[in-house]
């Protein structure tokens, strides 16, 4: 592997393990700050209880989504 594939990885595998991970529905926000294994847990977790929707997105993503949802509550 070349020296920048091996970087590429390394960084995508410490973004994995970084707590910036949030788990969604189509109506909510789950759970923030998480890391990806924790999500993907978590994630599973829900749609075995039979959660419809569930979505691992960025901690920004969801943020977004919340701000999304309550411009649309004010109005």
């Amino acid at each position: 592997m070349t020296d920048v594939k091996q970087r590429n990885q390394a960084q995508q595998e410490m973004e994995l393990e970084d707590p910036r991970w949030s788990v969604i529905t189509f109506d909510s926000v789950i759970a923030q700050h998480l890391t990806y294994q924790e999500a993907m847990n978590l994630s599973r977790k829900l749609e075995q209880e039979r959660q419809n929707g569930v979505c691992i997105v960025t901690d920004e993503a969801a943020c977004r989504m919340k701000e999304s949802a309550e411009s649309k509550e004010t109005q």
